[in-house]
């Protein structure tokens, strides 16, 4: 069965619908759910023009209703925020995003930019909240999973997949799981997804099939870097299992010796059967790409180095005021357009396919300076939590920390909020700053978890 893409519209509208309703009248823990699930349900109309108007789906979804669900989590009150460096720098980060927007020849998508960097921060507050109140948990994590995972069955299999067999997605042909939502916000998704489980002290065989299940649909997306993603993470987990830090914190080294044997192995074996199973997939081209250099430079990569290089050019013949201000927010869409290519029309939010380009491009050197002290000061207070606390919590969101850093290089994750992708980034750094637990200790933390308080945190 395929249908068209106006009949899809049709169904993402259905679907989002019901869910809305779900997060605005449900009870907080299963408006929790279908938040999560919402953001594998995009509603793009066919033939929508990013740069020159709003989507009414987009922003409801986007700002609309993670702002009325954080007001129904604070009894319709504006939340008491402990102000701290980290939530400093973001507002900081939002408020010069808008001011930039002044010298911007793309002055909507700017105004749209500052909105969605304001609604991460609404994002991170509502979750924070259900982590903090223990609305999220385990179950919640497996039902979204499995609710993910059935949205993508539907499009794919019941629909015959009409958003991303070369309609909407063009390069994602090869894409053959996903819900409405593209491949390379999917992926992040289940790798985020993955991980809460992974870091989790609660046992069950549901969790185990849960794993395996996540794993299977990995393969099956075709997202290359969120199988980088998860693959590290695995591989961390892994290690501090076999480094015996659950236990009493001594490091076994024949046992990570061996671990990292088998996973050598592991790969190799995977390899060869991708290649055989599924040789034009797209799993087998991240593969490919260490064997012949010519693999890289085709569809979207190419095109990204050739973005890559026209901004390096621009870059090196401003002056030190423009590098230092930026020449505005949502500029970096000058660059098609004077490349004069079919991408000319794309989302001006979405042309420089690296954060940290794009930050010094259109925000200069405050931006890029601003971007880099969220990202070391995150690192940092992970790491103490994680390393130095043992807690379970941080180790989850540190282990997720090169799967962001990896999406800020060669994707637009600030432009998403509401995506999947997002969803999931938030739901795992939440899930890292929120507790304390101390599940890879020699003994439990002191502070009984009921001294928790159940208001927001920026952490």
């Amino acid at each position: 069965m395929s249908v068209s893409l106006d009949e899809v519209y049709v169904v993402e509208l259905l679907l989002f619908s019901v869910l809305a309703f779900g997060i605005i009248l449900l009870p907080p823990r299963w408006s929790l759910l279908c938040l999560l699930l919402a953001g594998c349900v995009e509603v793009v109309p066919p033939g929508f023009d990013a740069s020159a108007s709003v989507s009414l789906g987009n922003a409801i979804g986007r700002l609309l209703l993670p702002i009325l669900l954080l007001l129904r989590f604070t009894g319709f009150r504006l939340p008491k925020i402990r102000w701290s460096f980290l939530s400093v720098i973001w507002c900081a980060l939002t408020a010069y995003a808008a001011v930039a927007t002044l010298w911007s020849p793309f002055k909507l998508s700017g105004l749209k930019m500052a909105a969605y960097l304001s609604s991460w921060f609404v994002l991170y507050l509502v979750f924070d909240i259900g982590w903090r109140r223990r609305w999220l948990d385990q179950e919640l994590i497996m039902a979204a999973l499995w609710g993910s995972l059935t949205l993508a069955f539907f499009q794919t299999v019941v629909l015959g997949n009409p958003l991303f067999n070369g309609n909407r997605a063009g390069d994602f042909a090869s894409a053959q799981f996903s819900p409405f939502t593209g491949p390379q916000s999917f992926g992040p998704f289940l790798a985020c997804l993955l991980t809460l489980l992974l870091f989790s002290d609660q046992k069950s065989v549901l969790r185990s099939l849960s794993i395996g299940a996540c794993l299977l649909a990995l393969i099956e997306v075709g997202s290359r870097y969120a199988l980088i993603e998860a693959g590290v993470v695995t591989l961390i987990w892994s290690l501090l299992v076999a480094a015996g830090v659950r236990t009493k914190g001594r490091v076994q080294l024949k046992s990570v010796l061996a671990l990292l044997v088998l996973a050598v192995i592991a790969l190799i074996s995977f390899r060869a059967v991708v290649a055989w199973i599924a040789p034009e997939s797209r799993v087998n081209q991240l593969f490919e790409i260490a064997d012949d250099p010519d693999v890289a430079v085709a569809g979207t990569f190419g095109w990204r180095l050739l973005i890559y290089d026209r901004v390096l050019t621009a870059l090196s013949y401003r002056s030190p005021q423009e590098l230092a201000f930026g020449s505005g927010t949502s500029s970096g869409g000058e660059i098609p357009q004077e490349l004069d290519t079919d991408n000319a029309d794309l989302d001006p939010n979405r042309n420089i396919h690296d954060e940290f380009l794009r930050a010094e491009y259109e925000w200069g050197l405050i931006g890029l300076g601003l971007g880099i002290c969220m990202i070391l000061a995150t690192t940092g207070k992970l790491w103490v939590k994680a390393l130095r606390l043992r807690s379970l919590n941080g180790f989850a969101a540190l282990a997720i920390m090169p799967g962001i850093l990896l999406a800020l290089l060669i994707e637009n994750p600030l432009a998403g909020p509401g995506t999947a992708e997002s969803l999931g980034y938030l739901l795992v750094l939440s899930y890292g700053f929120a507790l304390q637990q101390r599940v890879f200790a020699e003994r439990e933390i002191r502070k009984p978890s009921a001294q928790l308080q159940p208001g927001p945190s920026t952490a």
